[in-house]
C-alpha cells in the first residue's frame, strides 16, 4: 500500500516568556495513507453562484399596460374634480332652500303668542278691538269714570281680576272699541310707585305705575309721567291713561278729561 507521509512538527515558540520553562514537545511523524486524501481536493475552489446572475438584466414592461394605468389615473382625478363640484353645487342649493325657509319660520318664531302665559300686545294700542285678543283674555271689571276706586273697592276688583296678565282699556260708554289700551303681567301693571310723581316701571313697552292712595295708570313706555296725583302730562296723550284711587272719580282716557259716565274704565285679565 502507498503511504502518503506527512510530518506535522511542533515547533516551540520562543516569542512567547513560558518557552523558556517549559521543555519542547516532542517531535513526531505521522503516516496518513494517500487513499484518505484522494478524495479532497485541497486545492477545490468553493463553487458560487452570485444571486445577481440569476436576476435579468433587462426587465420588458409592457407599453400598453403603462398606459392603461395612466389613462385610470387620469380618469379617476377627473372623477374626484367632478365629485367635489357636484358636492359644492348640493351644497348650495340645500343653502339656498334652507334660507328661503328661515325667514318665514323666524317670523312664526317671532310672533307673540298667549297659548303658554306670554303677552300677545306690546306697547300701548290705540283703537283695540277686545275680539282681537286671543281666546283665554276675558273681562273681570267694567264701570264708567264716575265710579269711585277707592282702596276697599280696589282689593274687591283685584279679587275679580286675580290672573297672571291684566290689561287695563277705556272707551267711550257703548262702545266696543278701546281709545286706550296696554296689557302686561300682573306684577308690572300693579308696580307700586306710591306718591312719586314721576315713578313708573317700563315693561312691555308701557310705563306702568300704581297705588291704591294715589293713581293707577300708565303711559308710552318712552314717555315721562308727571302724577299730581293722575298724569297729568300733555307728551303723547292719546297713550296716556290714568284713574283716580284716593276716593276720587274719573280722570283721563288718552287726552279726554273726565269725571261723568261719558267714559268706561275697562280691565281684562288671562293666565
Amino acid at each position: 500500500m502507498t503511504e502518503y507521509n506527512q510530518t506535522i512538527r511542533y515547533i516551540p515558540q520562543q516569542t512567547f516568556s513560558y518557552a523558556a520553562q517549559n521543555p519542547a514537545p516532542t517531535q513526531y511523524s505521522q503516516s496518513i495513507p494517500i487513499e484518505q486524501l484522494s478524495p479532497y481536493n485541497l486545492n477545490q475552489q468553493n463553487s458560487y453562484k452570485n444571486p445577481k446572475q440569476n436576476v435579468p438584466q433587462d426587465t420588458n414592461v409592457n407599453k400598453a399596460q403603462i398606459n392603461n394605468l395612466n389613462s385610470q389615473t387620469k380618469r379617476s382625478q377627473i372623477c374626484s374634480k367632478q365629485c367635489v363640484v357636484i358636492c359644492l353645487i348640493c351644497i348650495g342649493i340645500l343653502l339656498l332652500i334652507a334660507a328661503a325657509f328661515t325667514v318665514p319660520l323666524v317670523v312664526i318664531l317671532t310672533l307673540p303668542t298667549d297659548s303658554n302665559g306670554s303677552l300677545s300686545l306690546y306697547g300701548v294700542q290705540l283703537n283695540l278691538n277686545p275680539s282681537s285678543l286671543p281666546n283665554s283674555w276675558s273681562q273681570c271689571y267694567t264701570a264708567t269714570y264716575a265710579a269711585n276706586m277707592g282702596t276697599a273697592n280696589l282689593n274687591t276688583i283685584l279679587s275679580a281680576c286675580n290672573k297672571n296678565m291684566l290689561l287695563l282699556g277705556c272707551r267711550q260708554s257703548g262702545h266696543t272699541i278701546m281709545d286706550a289700551a296696554a296689557m302686561g303681567y300682573r306684577a308690572d301693571v300693579l308696580y307700586n310707585c306710591a306718591t312719586t310723581s314721576n315713578c313708573r316701571n317700563v315693561a312691555n313697552g308701557v310705563g306702568w305705575y300704581y297705588s291704591d292712595v294715589y293713581s293707577w295708570g300708565f303711559a308710552n313706555g318712552t314717555d315721562s309721567v308727571t302724577r299730581s296725583s293722575c298724569d297729568t302730562s300733555s307728551t303723547n296723550p292719546g297713550y296716556r291713561l290714568c284713574w283716580y284711587t284716593q276716593n276720587n272719580a274719573g280722570y283721563r282716557c288718552g287726552s279726554a278729561i273726565i269725571s261723568n259716565t261719558n267714559y268706561e274704565k275697562v280691565i281684562y285679565h288671562s293666565n
